[in-house]
């Protein structure tokens, strides 16, 4: 009588492929009729996770978004005249930047000429021909601060714009932009021809570094 109740009792669960255990180690099993088992693998639920479990993990910081480490001594150098003794300090190199699919672009070449006042000479590239003095270059900041600066250079067929800003030259401020701010626009605007040309935010950063570096320049 009593082995017919044990099988009455386990039949309803005999008629199922697998049975439910726990195994010694805490954790759900699955026998089968054959002798295997399986682990339990449970479906969470998303009501159940904790809110901070579903925010998207953070981005790598890409370039875009964290400068590079650049030193002074990359963006810059000190010479010596060695009759004279007198020091130039300028930037190692131009800044070229070109327009995509195409040769037309600009150089930037930057200079401490005195204490505290800064020359950029910008260069246009198959693109603008004449320049002449008040002709002008546009800059836009990344910030979306827009100033513009007056050529000063003579006349010259090569392309050539020559600012000076500093000193006495009351643009203190237009300096400011340039060694604080990110340009990431100029134009180049003569009477005749016009050059617009984006900066990526790597030339950007290297250029407002380089100009800050010079600007701080101390013997």
């Amino acid at each position: 009588m009593k082995r017919l109740i044990v099988i009455l009792f386990l039949a309803p669960v005999l008629l199922h492929s697998q049975i439910g255990a726990t195994a010694d180690n805490g954790k759900k099993v699955l026998l089968n009729k054959n002798g295997t088992w399986k682990y339990v693998v449970e479906k969470i639920k998303m009501d159940t996770i904790p809110e901070k479990e579903l925010v998207a993990p953070k981005k790598e910081n890409t370039f875009d978004d964290s400068p590079p480490n650049l030193d002074c001594s990359d963006l810059i150098t000190v010479d010596t005249d060695k009759f004279t003794g007198k020091i130039s300090i300028s930037a190692k190199g131009f800044i070229k930047i070109t327009k995509p699919n195409s040769d037309e672009g600009i150089d930037i070449l930057t200079a401490l000429v005195r204490d505290k006042t800064i020359a950029v000479q910008i260069t246009a590239i198959k693109s603008v021909n004449c320049v002449d003095v008040g002709d002008k270059a546009f800059f836009i900041c990344e910030d979306n601060t827009k100033f513009e600066l007056v050529n000063r250079s003579k006349y010259n067929c090569d392309g050539k714009f020559y600012f000076f800003l500093g000193g006495k030259m009351g643009n203190d401020k237009e300096l400011e932009y340039l060694y604080t701010k990110k340009i990431t626009a100029i134009r180049l605007d003569t009477k005749k021809d016009r050059i617009d040309v984006d900066l990526p935010k790597e030339i950007a950063f290297k250029l407002m570094k380089q100009i800050n570096c010079l600007y701080n320049y101390e013997n």
